[in-house]
């Protein structure tokens, strides 16, 4: 080895002193101080540089060196640059520094501009521009936030430029807010979290300088969806702006017998028509028994005998002037339309709409429902967050991972009074680099649970079903079976701790697998045959936009504008946030922040059991939550009988000391 050494200093040697005898080589070698010698009194010499510009020329050659034109910046802008620095310095709201940064970008660079002055006159689609902003309140927006300047522009390169600018920062402010972007759904709630997509500067400001209709560019900027329109038209009306629609009046039902079930007559189909009760199986002018039901509720709902006949009294009642429908509240139209804006502008061609308030989801193809369906959603204090995702797969016979407040309240307490059957006897298995684990292996004296990866297989038990439908997102919602199914027949059905449990998912997989992927959907029972795999993740050769929604204003098919209940309360609070309320006074009583500081005080009172009377209460509570997050899964709920609680405390008493966690767990020997 020390021969070895001593070779390769001397082979660094001949090469340092080979280098050294060739001079003209070394007048072209740069060297630096930073390169390590073979020995610490060899120094390589520095090389003569040029320290003049002639010098540097002759050295490159006259020819390496390109002329360059002087720059020249316009006078524009540089005023443009010089008024946005500014009002940048003087600028205390976030967002409009954010707009004179993007706009210094953009005058800056190689889109210049301008795009709104030509000399000392506005140019012609700036007068379009300025007369379609000042319209904005027909969209529920307020004029006066876009500070529109002075079409005035007197003749010098100043007030060239503040028209300029403020044209730019008029269109901005307009684009932010017709996307809804004065405020962020976040600063409202947690379980608000929209990100509206608001069009750059360098993309909006050019291309409504170069449009023929700039105009309508404006206008596309809203939501172009007919539910957005007709909320719209809901405000116009509402404000006094629009005269409401004159109520068509029906076809009067001319006199004539009294018709009884079993009778057939041409006034039955107008009857029919008038109720919406379409004739199914029968001929339209044959009174059967689904309308004589039909004809006994609505004389119910008008305080009439209820009586299965076309009378003169149902005739008088539907023969009478429609009342005008009831128009909803201005702040529960402005908060709709808010969250409308707060959407994607392209949905997809086809996605899958979860509208929270209605309990129902959709698949919309080429803008027409291809399926639909009954959901149960977050209850209020665990909401179902608002949001848009794409769904990417689908697990069939999926396992349940088992959150770790069920691990320590419920779990814990059995393993460390020696239950190691708690997890069989629930189809349940601790899981670590694809080994199942035996829990009497494990030190749970000294094991933080929480670290564990337990599983619950597919089962009774698991609350999750035969199958989920998975879009990644930071809430770790999906949507999933249910064990538990009767709770779908109720009218409102915001049972779960905040994933989408759908009433019929086999019937959803199928429509995704026929008219979205383009599989067979015979394949769905291959998947969940009794010895399929487990666990069994599909990808989706298409990804499918998922829309979670909010919408208490729902227009239906002949336009009529239908009012939701706000469970959750975001109308409430939007309207609050929009009438100026502080947003930290809104962050303060935000349910999702209080849920989320619950359960950390979940997490840390349960981390250890005691059995002080405070823990006692802390565990108690704990228990509760266990039953309800369990519940709210799907599965039924599960109380402790008073037996087992007496058995859970005297396990408690025995684990008592307070241990430290131990990572990795510690397992006992082979």
């Amino acid at each position: 080895m020390r021969f070895m050494k001593t070779a390769l200093v001397c082979a660094a040697g001949v090469a340092f002193s080979s280098g050294f005898a060739a001079g003209p080589v070394l007048a072209e070698r740069i060297w630096t101080d930073d390169i390590p010698v073979g020995r610490a009194y060899v120094k390589p010499p520095l090389p003569s540089r040029p320290s003049s510009g002639e010098q540097r020329v002759a050295a490159l050659g006259e020819a390496q060196v390109p002329s360059l034109a002087p720059l020249t910046v316009a006078p524009l802008r540089i005023a443009l640059l010089h008024e946005i620095t500014r009002l940048k310095s003087q600028a205390k709201n976030p967002r409009q520094i954010e707009s004179l940064d993007a706009l210094g970008a953009l005058y800056g660079g190689e889109i210049a501009g301008p795009f709104w002055v030509d000399g000392d006159r506005f140019k012609p689609q700036v007068a379009k521009l300025i007369a379609e902003m000042r319209r904005a309140d027909e969209y529920a927006l307020d004029p006066a936030d876009f500070q529109i300047p002075d079409t005035d522009i007197a003749s010098n390169t100043q007030s060239a430029a503040l028209g300029e600018l403020g044209m730019s920062l008029a269109v901005m402010t307009y684009a932010r807010d017709a996307f809804g972007a004065n405020f962020e759904p976040n600063d409202i709630s947690l379980w608000l979290d929209n990100k509206p997509e608001v069009p750059a500067a360098a993309d909006l400001l050019p291309r409504l300088a170069n449009s023929k209709d700039p105009a309508q560019v404006l206008k596309s900027l809203h939501p172009q969806s007919a539910q957005f329109e007709k909320l719209r038209q809901a405000y116009l009306v509402v404000t006094g702006r629009m005269q409401p629609k004159p109520v068509a009046m029906p076809a009067k039902i001319p006199d004539g017998p009294t018709l009884k079930v079993g009778d057939s007559d041409p006034q039955v189909a107008m009857v029919r028509k008038r109720l919406d009760v379409p004739a199914k199986g029968v001929a339209a002018t044959y009174f059967d028994r689904a309308l004589g039901n039909e004809i006994r509720n609505y004389l119910r709902r008008n305080g009439k005998s209820r009586k299965r006949e076309i009378n003169d009294t149902l005739r008088a009642l539907l023969n009478a002037p429609p009342k005008p429908p009831k128009m909803p509240e201005l702040e529960t139209i402005k908060a709709n339309m808010l969250r409308w804006r707060w959407l994607p502008h392209d949905l997809g061609s086809t996605y899958v709409w979860n509208n929270i308030p209605e309990y129902m989801t959709r698949v919309f193809k080429n803008g027409k429902v291809i399926h639909e369906e009954r959901i149960i959603v977050g209850k209020p204090s665990q909401q179902t967050p608002v949001f848009s995702d794409t769904m990417d797969h689908i697990v069939f016979k999926p396992q349940w991972g088992v959150p770790n407040s069920i691990k320590i309240t419920d779990l814990l307490p059995r393993l460390r009074g020696g239950d190691y059957s708690v997890l069989s006897r629930r189809s349940m298995k601790i899981v670590k680099d694809g080994r199942t684990i035996n829990p009497g292996s494990i030190r749970w004296s000294k094991t933080d649970i929480r670290y564990l990866s337990i599983v619950q297989s597919p089962s009774a038990w698991n609350p999750l079903g035969q199958m989920k439908f998975m879009f990644p997102n930071k809430h770790s919602v999906y949507m999933h079976d249910t064990n538990n199914r009767g709770l779908f027949s109720s009218k409102q059905r915001a049972f779960s701790h905040g994933c989408i449990r759908v009433r019929h998912p086999h019937r959803l997989a199928e429509v995704l697998f026929r008219d979205v992927q383009g599989w067979d959907p015979e394949e769905i029972d291959a998947h969940l045959g009794k010895r399929a795999e487990e666990n069994n993740e599909m990808e989706f050769t298409k990804q499918i936009p998922v829309h979670n929604v909010y919408f208490t204003l729902v227009a239906d098919k002949n336009g009529q504008i239908n009012e939701l209940p706000d469970i959750y309360g975001h109308d409430r609070r939007i309207a609050k946030a929009m009438a100026g309320k502080s947003l930290q006074w809104l962050a303060s009583n935000d349910p999702a922040r209080i849920h989320q500081k619950r359960v950390q005080e979940l997490e840390r009172s349960t981390r250890y059991i005691k059995s002080s009377s405070s823990s006692s209460s802390r565990r108690s509570r704990a228990e509760d939550e266990y039953a309800d997050y369990y519940s709210g899964l799907g599965a039924p709920r599960r109380g402790l009988s008073a037996r087992e609680m007496r058995r859970l405390e005297r396990r408690n008493r025995r684990a008592s000391r307070r241990i430290k966690p131990a990572w990795p767990p510690d397992f006992f020997p082979d």
